[in-house]
């Protein structure tokens, strides 16, 4: 009697536990706001201005100083200055696009803009299209499970995040746009080092990726929550 006592104590320790379901995704998205600070921080930071340093793989020597200036919604200014340079200047206002004074709007380059402008919005901007999202369920990046979530946008355009659902941030974000215009594109962005930043939460470090291979790095060095954009921000 001891021995099978004994056998069925040992087979209920080596029993599988129950498996934990995962998260329904409105659960994960909720988790995700609160990762940034919450839903009403993250509506009040409607205007957000960074600076940093931008390497390139692209150039040899010094980083470039990068601004952005990011409103809410699809307004974006980006300059880029690399010493001896002139400075790279793209500008996004909605529906148009210029890069360097040249608009460049329905091009691959504008919907690139777009891209970026959604990629500075996040996660609110998750929360704000619900009804867009598809749910690709648990996947392994580099050996880490994250949840995937797909957001269809205007123009054929795509985004796919990777969230850690044991922390609610994303992770690496990938972008797709162009195929409906024969120039299919895929611009990938990974986020690390996550600051306080007044109410809410930014990721200050960036990898970035065009095509598959690695374009640069972007790390900031300030960010401002502002009241209103400097005049001019969003014309070329």
């Amino acid at each position: 009697m001891k021995r099978f006592l004994l056998c069925a104590a040992l087979a209920l320790a080596a029993a599988p536990g129950p498996v934990r379901a995962a998260p329904s995704l409105d659960d994960l998205l909720k988790k995700t706001l609160d990762a940034y600070g919450g839903s009403g921080a993250l509506t009040r930071a409607r205007i957000v201005q960074q600076r940093g340093q931008v390497a390139s793989t692209m150039r040899a020597g010094a980083a470039g100083q990068i601004l952005r200036i990011f409103e809410r919604p699809r307004r974006l200014r980006v300059e880029v200055a690399h010493p001896g340079e002139p400075p790279e200047v793209r500008v996004l206002d909605g529906g148009q696009g210029w890069r360097d004074g040249v608009e460049v709007s329905g091009t691959v380059r504008h919907l690139a803009m777009v891209l970026q402008s959604v990629r500075l919005d996040l996660p609110f901007v998750l929360a704000q299209n619900r009804a867009r999202l598809a749910d690709g369920g648990t996947v392994k990046r580099d050996g880490k499970k994250v949840r995937s979530v797909t957001m269809s946008l205007d123009g054929g355009v795509t985004l796919q995040v990777d969230i850690d659902p044991a922390t609610g941030r994303i992770l690496r974000s990938v972008g797709r746009a162009g195929a409906d215009i024969g120039q299919p594109m895929e611009f990938v962005t990974t986020y690390d080092d996550f600051r306080q930043v007044g109410e809410i939460v930014v990721p200050f470090r960036e990898g970035n990726y065009a095509q598959g291979q690695k374009t640069g790095e972007t790390v900031l060095e300030s960010v401002e929550i502002l009241r209103a954009a400097p005049a001019g921000a969003f014309r070329p």
